[in-house]
């Protein structure tokens, strides 16, 4: 199995590579970068991108970069092993969350507030 390092991409080609990513929702490349945009006013819309492979993440990291947080609703970077069983960081609500779900049951690590003003 490829280890996560080898899965690296710089959104630099105003194109998502569909080799490499499943699509879903509003998810574009612009400007070197991969916007995201959901309707403020359809509940329960997303957008963004997954990996089409499959990536050991042992003694791995993987990271994103959040440009302008959401006030309401959610962004998170997820790393998905299959349903019930994840790992997540996340803005939701105004609420930074650091959670793990195994099995189903969800663990919570970290919620803190999330300073608008300050980042």
């Amino acid at each position: 199995m490829a280890k996560a390092h080898t899965l690296v991409e710089d959104f630099n080609d105003n194109a998502p590579d569909t080799t490499r990513w499943w699509v879903f929702g509003d998810a574009r490349e612009v400007n070197r970068r991969l916007e995201l945009w959901i309707p403020s006013s359809v509940a329960n819309s997303y957008a963004g991108l997954t990996a089409k492979g499959t990536y050991d993440l042992t003694a791995s990291r993987i990271w994103v970069e959040l440009v302008r947080a959401p006030r309401t609703g959610q962004a998170r970077l997820r790393a998905y092993l299959s349903e019930g069983n994840e790992v997540s960081i996340g803005l939701v609500d105004g609420l930074l969350r650091c959670e793990q779900q195994t099995g189903g049951a969800y663990l919570v690590f970290l919620t803190v507030p999330y300073d608008f003003e300050a980042h």
